[in-house]
């Protein structure tokens, strides 16, 4: 009895097929190169991603190189799963062949479904999606590629099944019928990939430059994103959805390629076509923000607000530029607005409890506040230090100790946790001396640079001094 080259059972001299993975006995091929090519296939990947990166001049080559190759062997490796689970479904065996024409076929599919989502959410919002906000955006995004991507990983991995499942039981397929099984997928890829180059080659000016523009600075090719934007104004100067990308991709990037000042630019001549725009107001408010102009960074984040009050994401923004300005009573009232339309938000709901603490304001709401955003999103240390302290601010001391010991246990103490924990030894008589750590406090560098910080533990420190006076 012969052994099949690629799955080595014993077959029957009666067939060209091995009847347990389907493999072509007459072949001359050694299955050890394809295990080879199946297993060094994601390193290829991977090398070949981060040397294109350096070609194209990215600074940190390595770094989005290594980010984008993982998605794609993710890809690869998802396409891997998906086979051998429907090969244990069906009870079919491949080999290392089968698994890794399924593996290619998802990584094929995975980089032509890329290019694909982007050019739909164009499509879809008519350019640039200037009036959502990011998480809409991004779930947009997200769900685009569930539609598309899963299914189309799952169909071709499925007729990579069918073909080893037909050929481990019948022994009189020709090669042209065989063919059809990797075929169809490829041919559905291939036009997938047509449509794409169709679209970039024949598609409008400004909807193939804004898509390009978002996939090379979502792939980290920063500089040729702008590059590319700036080219592309040249030839359409009054493009208010490239004039955004320019601006908002300059300030997302910390102005690694441009400055503060040209994104400013792009992002006013921008607001001059498209005043209405939540997006352009939106980055307009952050772009003044970081430039330190009070008036113009409240301007535009009450422009981006404007009209949309139900809108969480413009919300929690706003209330972190009036504490950025000290309007705690103005940042109240934005954060309760966030919370009222989007109460799952664990960093929302902390940010709201802890500005009421600060203002030992509806003290009880606050705890129940940090208790949800504790909840939502557990073993975090910002939100279990705000639930320690609504704790201690709601005179529930022993609880607040609790907390606090368990941040300590696993991390550096911060100075605000630090702070926090003094006052919680204090509230319960276990303290000497507090004023000499509140005044040790005082003088950590990071403190002084912490306004809101040095004032808490001034007011601490008299509270503590006028009671030990009194007493």
């Amino acid at each position: 009895m012969n052994k099949c080259k690629e799955c080595g059972q014993e077959t029957g001299g009666a067939f060209n097929y091995c009847v347990s993975c389907g493999f072509y006995l007459k072949s001359n091929y050694e299955p050890r190169k394809e295990r080879l090519l199946f297993f060094l296939f994601p390193l290829l990947v991977f090398i070949c991603t981060v040397l294109l990166f350096a070609a194209l001049g990215v600074k940190e080559a390595f770094y989005y190189g290594s980010i984008l190759s993982g998605e794609l062997i993710a890809a690869y490796v998802a396409g891997t799963f998906v086979f051998a689970s429907l090969c244990w479904l069906f009870a079919v065996r491949s080999g290392v062949k089968g698994c890794f024409e399924a593996s290619f076929l998802a990584f094929l599919v995975s980089v032509v479904m890329t290019f694909v989502v982007y050019i739909g959410l164009n499509i879809k919002y008519g350019g640039v999606p200037l009036l959502f906000p990011p998480d809409v955006i991004a779930k947009e995004k997200s769900n685009l590629f569930m539609i598309l991507l899963l299914p189309s990983m799952f169909f071709t991995t499925a007729f990579v099944v069918a073909k080893y499942a037909v050929l481990g039981r019948l022994n009189t397929l020709n090669k042209r019928k065989k063919g059809l099984f990797l075929g169809l997928p490829l041919l559905i890829i291939f036009l997938c990939a047509l449509s794409v180059g169709v679209f970039f080659a024949y598609g409008q000016f400004e909807s193939k430059k804004t898509v390009m523009v978002q996939m090379l600075y979502n792939f980290g090719l920063v500089e040729k994103a702008t590059e590319v934007a700036e080219k592309a104004l040249i030839i359409k100067p009054d493009s208010y959805e490239l004039l955004f990308l320019h601006g908002s991709i300059t300030i997302d990037s910390d102005y690694k390629f441009r400055t503060l000042e040209e994104a400013i630019k792009s992002l006013e001549k921008a607001h001059q076509i498209f005043p209405d725009s939540l997006m352009i107001n939106y980055y307009l408010s952050v772009a003044y923000s970081k430039n330190n102009d009070k008036e113009k960074a409240l301007k535009y984040a009450h422009g981006a607000i404007d009209g949309r009050l139900d809108e969480p994401f413009v919300n929690n923004y706003i209330g972190s530029l009036y504490l950025k300005y000290d309007m705690p009573k103005e940042a109240v009232e934005a954060y309760k607005r966030a919370v009222s339309k989007s109460s799952d938000d664990a960093v929302l709901l902390n940010n709201l409890s802890f500005l009421l603490l600060e203002l030992n304001e509806s003290l009880p709401q606050a705890l129940e506040l940090a208790k949800r955003s504790v909840e939502l999103l557990p073993n975090q240390i910002f939100n279990k230090d705000t639930l320690a302290w609504a704790y201690y601010k709601n005179g529930r001391y022993i609880e607040a100790l609790e907390e606090i010991n368990a941040i300590r246990d696993v991390v550096d103490e911060s100075p605000e946790i630090h702070f926090h924990y003094i006052m919680i030894l204090n509230s319960m008589s276990l303290l000497k001396n507090p004023i000499d750590l509140l005044n040790k406090l005082l003088a950590d560098p990071e403190v002084i640079l912490n306004k809101s910080l040095t004032n808490s533990i001034h007011l601490a420190r008299d509270k503590i001094n006028a009671e030990s006076q009194h007493d």
